[in-house]
């Protein structure tokens, strides 16, 4: 799943605001309910740094096919690891040169 965030103004208080968009530039619920209540107790900042590492584990799990409301702890490791190294699927080949 391919996702946007986007800054926006909230029109009744002025607030700046963030919305997670999928491939159809439709706001993604799930995601969506966390930053809206993020809003009420944290700087716009810090709730832009969470869209953004909300964003990162969308990516991966959307890449593992796995569903949000379905994974383990497992899941989780794979997700750190995945953040440190990157897409480990690719480049297999090349690092069977550099083996001794």
């Amino acid at each position: 799943m391919n996702l946007t965030l986007q800054k926006g103004i909230d029109p009744h208080t002025n607030e700046i605001v963030w919305l997670m968009l999928d491939e159809n530039y439709e706001v993604v619920e799930s995601i969506q309910r966390y930053l809206t209540f993020l809003t009420t107790s944290r700087s716009p900042n810090t709730v832009e740094a969470y869209a953004y590492d909300l964003r990162s584990w969308w990516k991966f799990l959307s890449l593992k096919a796995l569903d949000w409301r379905n994974i383990n702890l497992s899941d989780v490791e794979d997700f750190a690891y995945w953040l440190r190294v990157g897409d480990t699927t690719k480049g297999l080949s090349s690092k069977k040169s550099f083996q001794l």
